[in-house]
């Protein structure tokens, strides 16, 4: 009796095996095994049921047909996109998110997806820690994550070498509990970490990453002042550090930076003169510096830097206001352009009805 009671049960749990979740995967024969069971255990572990667009997900038909998946020519699964459901998500909780509605965490079998290439969970409530197991995905170039409310990054995430984009904005993640490995990254060419808000003091491994171009840090709390040593690639392009509590002078090493096409340090609580080197960047064409607490002499060399008809300048773009420079300003540091040479002066002084510079009226500053 007991042998044929156990033979019952055997055949009933794998009836419910093939049928699906809790016992089993579900997707087309021809899938592989490893993608399949990946798929169908983020599915089942981050509240598929209620996701906003679940289209063919844990059915029979092939996991490359299900929302968000998309599958190379060997029919694994290469892209993996659930940042963006295509659907409206309604609260609770997700009135104005713009995920696809996943809960949990993000499982340790998400690794079983060998293939991928691109991974986006972006906008979703997946707090705990990112799995220290996303690192046996080798081949992801693209990794975002952002809004997710994640509270640690592992340090194995610096054996991701065909990284490219790591997108961690707007996260619960400690500054000094982000792993140094992150440095590792070679080939990392874009890292945004902004408005994660808890205070702390700038990494320094971000020197380490030469192929980067651009680093955004914008809004999270970090105070202090910047490193005495160089803490950014040179191959910077675009390096948005607004919103923050930096304090003391902007170091002179910023005009090392000399691919930099946007330069963005404002409302911070930088003091004393704008850096003499700052004329070195040749090639910016954004410069932002407004609320701060900056000082002294304005540097006239900034205007070199301005696109006109006789100069070959890229600068169009340059907000000084809400500072406390030394009056008279340069002809342009006036909100007025000087004839039709200037596509755009620094933005923010403009001139009284006697034509006398406002660097100082209190109104405007």
């Amino acid at each position: 009796m007991n042998t044929m009671l156990k033979t019952l049960a055997a055949l009933a749990f794998a009836q419910v095996a093939l049928a699906g979740w809790p016992f089993g995967p579900r997707c087309h024969k021809g899938d592989h095994k490893d993608d399949c069971a990946a798929l169908n255990g983020l599915f089942h572990k981050t509240d598929g049921a209620n996701w906003c667009n679940k289209e063919n997900w844990a059915t029979d038909s092939s996991v490359c047909t299900w929302h968000g998946v998309t599958c190379d020519t060997n029919g694994r699964v290469s892209e993996l996109e659930l940042g963006f459901s295509g659907h409206t998500c309604l609260p609770p909780p997700f009135g104005s998110k713009g995920g696809n509605g996943l809960i949990g965490a993000i499982p340790d079998d998400i690794s079983l997806l060998s293939s991928l290439t691109y991974l986006s969970l972006s906008d979703n409530e997946l707090g705990g820690p990112i799995p220290s197991s996303i690192s046996k995905l080798t081949n992801l170039t693209t990794l975002l994550l952002n809004g997710c409310g994640l509270t640690s990054i592992p340090d194995s995430i610096g054996q991701l070498k065909e990284l490219k984009t790591l997108g961690l904005t707007a996260n619960e993640l400690k500054w000094d509990e982000i792993p140094s490995s992150m440095g590792d990254l070679a080939k990392l060419e874009e890292l945004t970490l902004a408005s994660n808000q808890f205070p702390g003091v700038m990494p320094v491994f971000f020197s380490r990453l030469k192929a980067l171009t651009f680093l955004d840090l914008d809004s999270s709390q970090l105070q202090g002042k910047l490193p005495t040593a160089m803490p950014f690639p040179t191959s910077l392009q675009k390096l948005w550090l607004y919103g923050n509590q930096f304090t003391g002078r902007i170091p002179e090493y910023i005009g090392q930076l000399t691919a930099m096409v946007d330069l963005d340090l404002s409302e911070n609580q930088f003091t004393g003169p704008i850096p003499e080197s700052i004329v070195q960047l040749k090639t910016m064409k954004d410069l932002n510096l407004m609320k701060n607490q900056l000082s002294g002499k304005f540097n006239t060399k900034i205007c070199d830097l301005f696109k006109t008809k006789r100069n070959p300048g890229k600068l169009t773009v340059c907000l000084m206001a809400h500072n406390n420079f030394t009056c008279p300003l340069p002809a342009c540091a006036s909100n007025t352009p000087i004839g039709e040479d200037f596509k755009m002066s620094c933005f923010g002084y403009g001139k009284l009805a006697d034509n006398t510079p406002t660097c100082g009226h209190p109104e405007l500053q």
